[in-house]
């Protein structure tokens, strides 16, 4: 994941956002904590900024540990997904 965060407006899709953001940070704990430890309990940020700031610290610290970026696959959001193609007549 590079500087492009998917920001979501829609109630619908805001679960797929949460949920990519703790993948990353736990990605980023698991690196940074190699004894095993669990990633502490997340509570609810009062707003996107704070959740994406939270995010890139986390993925800062865990490329600074790694030497890169993890790779992410969003699976059945279809929501986020769609693409509007236009047909030709």
């Amino acid at each position: 994941m590079d500087a492009g965060y998917e920001v979501t407006v829609e109630r619908s899709t805001q679960r797929i956002f949460d949920g990519s953001a703790l993948a990353v940070k736990n990605w980023a704990w698991q690196l940074t904590h190699p004894e095993g430890e669990p990633l502490p309990g997340e509570v609810p940020y009062a707003n996107q900024d704070l959740l994406t700031q939270s995010v890139k610290e986390s993925l800062e610290a865990g490329k600074k540990q790694s030497g890169r970026s993890p790779k992410i696959l969003v699976i059945g959001a279809v929501s986020v997904l769609f693409i509007s193609i236009p047909m030709a007549n």
